[in-house]
């Protein structure tokens, strides 16, 4: 499983850890496998950490997801955003200034469901991509003293990304994932390496300061640097490790060459990952 929390925490597949603060309002590539591409945008915000302190940081606070039919070929692109509780959003294109507010879309072997408690599914090309809004608990406002924060600006994004390999019923619907002959990319998704060796990359070191600002880029934990994930729109997928239409057999990282801490992977490690939020929430 692979996920991530707040300014944002990464849960990597093999049991790595890392922080990721992104780039403020930049879209990064998350996971690049054959026919699914799931993009965030990480936003800086400021928030009252339990204890008091108050840490200048950053959270995803929209996702962006494009999977194509295998049946058909038609693509599927929604978005989840934050501030936006009980739907989703629709897009018949890649330009984002269309859409429309879902809670449902099926395609043949793909899917995309709202679900309580302003949860939000999609599955399709052999994954299953989980997204949860979260509150956090005491934010800042982000433009000036004095003044009012949006209520858009108290909302954050979790996330968590399984393969279906396993799962008999989930994998005749869906389809199976490439791993093991085409490998998935992303900042989450290089994660799925079938090395069962966990990786763990920079993570912000909170001190007792009365203020403090996030820096790690997961360091360590990722292929090249953070800027290589950066795409130039929500729905694209080309960037220098994408797989979206890769047919090729392309190997996983080199795990060797990372310099992040390594450890052996737990039992069962491997087939989830994500994202979450450890300090802020509600």
């Amino acid at each position: 499983m692979g996920t991530t929390w707040g300014d944002p925490h990464l849960n990597l597949a093999n049991g790595g850890q890392a922080d990721f603060r992104g780039v403020d309002k930049q879209f990064f590539s998350f996971l690049s496998a054959p026919n699914i591409s799931v993009t965030v945008m990480t936003e800086d915000r400021s928030f009252v950490r339990w204890g008091g302190q108050v840490v200048h940081g950053s959270f995803i606070t929209k996702l962006f997801i494009k999977v194509r039919s295998p049946v058909t070929g038609q693509l599927l692109r929604g978005s989840v955003h934050a501030d936006q509780y009980n739907s989703f959003r629709s897009y018949a294109e890649d330009a984002v200034s269309t859409y429309t507010n879902k809670t449902r879309v099926e395609l043949p072997g793909v899917d995309m469901l709202q679900l309580s408690g302003g949860r939000s599914v999609i599955h399709g090309a052999g994954w299953e991509v989980f997204v949860n809004r979260r509150r956090l608990r005491k934010p800042l406002s982000t433009r000036s003293a004095g003044v009012s924060l949006k209520d858009s600006e108290s909302w954050f994004l979790d996330t968590s990304f399984n393969i279906l390999d396993k799962d008999a019923a989930s994998a005749k619907k869906f389809g199976h994932s490439t791993i093991g002959r085409i490998a998935p990319h992303g900042i989450i998704g290089q994660s799925f390496d079938g090395s069962m060796i966990a990786v763990s990359g920079k993570q912000d070191k909170y001190n007792d300061l009365p203020e403090f600002t996030t820096t790690a880029q997961a360091e360590g934990a990722l292929e090249g640097k953070h800027t290589d994930y950066i795409m130039t729109a929500p729905f694209a997928t080309d960037f220098k490790y994408s797989r979206f239409d890769a047919k090729s057999p392309v190997a996983p990282r080199d795990v060797s060459k990372l310099t992040g801490a390594k450890t052996a992977a737990k039992a069962g490690a491997g087939t989830s990952a994500g994202s979450t939020e450890l300090f802020g929430a509600e």
